[in-house]
């Protein structure tokens, strides 16, 4: 045995050592190889050689752009794939539940694969079901909403015989697709926006609703008036307006509110980004936010406690989601494959009510006449 493999076997059972021990804890992260070397006073092929070792051993994990982490003993040490689909602005709640994914897939030391939509739907299921296997993939995750069940990718996921998660999943997709889902209760979130708003005295609320979405956070067009009359808030059909999320049909929007013969005193957003072109309209008609209009947005934008002034709105935490979705195939073990007949797990997170200044004012309701 020559001197290197000598430190080599030295060090690699050192650490792994420390490892079984408990003292470099799952989601460790190692320092980069020519630090560690130098803090170990070994050289660097040597640090190299043992790691690789490790790794071997599926106690570590290299992952790309992040540095080597301590995988813990429940590990599935295969990949995840994540199934993503036009989440390049920043409008798209994925982007941050990408990241929540990425942050637990780097404490968990996993290697976490990106594959667009379109790619995956190349595939028959036949075929993606062998690159699953020769590739290692141990579970999907899919960021997408409403699914019907119908969509080729959804049939081409269901033949993949691993797991499937929907960290977001929006309308009926639980029982449409059979998957894993993690959720919040939208139709709550949005109620309790609206009763915010008039617990401060808004009763002319005017609402911006996604044209494309087939529901208001969950709730047909007739709820969401069902539910303005349930807290007493006018029912008025010209304060509603469902358009497409563009800064034109936005500011046109506000526009025709503000020249009604009693325009509203609030304005409930399908989310944080309508929210900010709804600022940008307010401050042309040189109205003040909350002085004259209240702003209510409603999905939690990371960057809405930046605007001014800082937006009210349910935060849906979207970090948290991807986090518990990757955290749940983690746990798979538990419910997949299981009987054909058992259900899948379902969770639904809580949200959050956030007040902020947009909505600090209370105002007297014969002030709205």
């Amino acid at each position: 045995m020559n001197n290197l493999e000598y430190k080599k076997d030295i060090l690699y059972a050192s650490l792994k050592k420390n490892i079984q021990s408990g003292l470099y804890a799952p989601g460790y992260q190692f320092p980069k190889e020519l630090d560690l070397a130098k803090l170990l006073n070994v050289a660097k092929v040597t640090i190299r050689s043992a790691l690789a070792m490790l790794r071997k051993d599926g106690l570590i994990a290299r992952i790309r752009g992040k540095g080597t982490f301590v995988i813990s003993e429940e590990t599935n040490r295969g990949d995840i794939v994540v199934v993503v689909d036009n989440i390049n602005e920043c409008a798209s709640p994925y982007i941050y539940i990408l990241e929540g994914i990425k942050s637990a897939a780097v404490h968990r030391g996993i290697n976490v694969r990106i594959c667009e939509r379109y790619y995956i739907e190349s595939f028959t299921g036949k075929e993606f079901a062998k690159s699953v296997v020769d590739n290692k993939i141990s579970g999907i995750l899919t960021l997408g909403a409403y699914y019907t069940g119908k969509e080729k990718l959804i049939r081409i996921l269901t033949h993949s015989n691993v797991p499937v998660v929907i960290p977001h999943a929006t309308g009926n997709s639980y029982f449409t697709t059979g998957f894993a889902c993690i959720q919040i209760d939208m139709r709550m979130a949005w109620e309790d926006a609206m009763r915010h708003l008039r617990e401060n005295g808004h009763r002319r609320i005017a609402t911006i609703a996604l044209r494309k979405n087939p529901d208001i956070r969950g709730l047909r067009s007739e709820e969401h008036f069902e539910l303005l009359k349930k807290y007493g808030a006018d029912t008025d059909r010209h304060l509603f307006n469902a358009i497409s999320y563009d800064k034109e049909s936005i500011f046109r929007s506000v526009n025709d509110w503000m020249k009604l013969q009693v325009p509203p005193t609030a304005i409930l957003c399908f989310s944080d980004f309508f929210a900010i072109h709804v600022y940008d309209a307010l401050k042309q008609l040189n109205l003040k936010i909350p002085e004259h209009v209240a702003v209510m947005g409603c999905c939690g934008y990371p960057g809405a406690g930046l605007m001014t002034p800082p937006l009210s709105t349910v935060d849906f935490r979207y970090q948290e989601q991807g986090e518990s979705a990757l955290e749940l195939i983690m746990k798979s073990d538990t419910w997949f494959p299981g009987e054909l007949k058992m259900a899948k797990p379902r969770i639904i997170m809580s949200h959050t009510l956030v007040k902020r200044e947009s909505t600090n004012i209370k105002i007297m309701e014969n002030m709205e006449v």
